[in-house]
């Protein structure tokens, strides 16, 4: 009887006090994990860059038609860049933020999981009305 009653102490000991900086510490984790998951950092400093570095270029030779083809033909690979980085950078806020709800959320309700372990088995059985 001896170990089961350290154990349930030792369990409590852990829920309320390093289980809970444990639980804390995984959500910045994972919300670090977002963040490098989705190369944050690189899609912020390639937001206007070429997509796919489709780019034309060509020599001093050109003639002026061409050399407007290719400013427009390289505004637009610029602009589908854009596009698609802000739309991925958009859906790691919303990742981001979706994590940290959840995460939130399992922080607040960590201290009462304990307490509802035993009150809804009690309820179940009719001991509590």
């Amino acid at each position: 009887m001896y170990n089961g009653h350290m154990l349930a102490i030792s369990l409590f000991r852990w829920w309320y006090g390093s289980g809970w900086a444990w639980a804390a510490g995984r959500l910045g984790q994972r919300l670090r994990n977002v963040i490098r998951d989705y190369s944050v950092s690189i899609l912020i400093k390639t937001l206007f860059k070429p997509w796919k570095q489709i780019i034309a270029a060509g020599g001093a030779q050109t003639a002026m038609g061409m050399k407007f083809n290719m400013m427009v033909d390289n505004l637009i690979s610029r602009l589908v860049g854009l596009m698609v980085r802000s739309l991925t950078l958009v859906a790691a806020m919303l990742i981001w933020m979706a994590t940290a709800l959840v995460g939130g959320l399992v922080l607040v309700a960590w201290p009462v999981v304990p307490a509802l372990l035993v009150i809804i088995p009690l309820y179940a059985f009719g001991v509590i009305a």
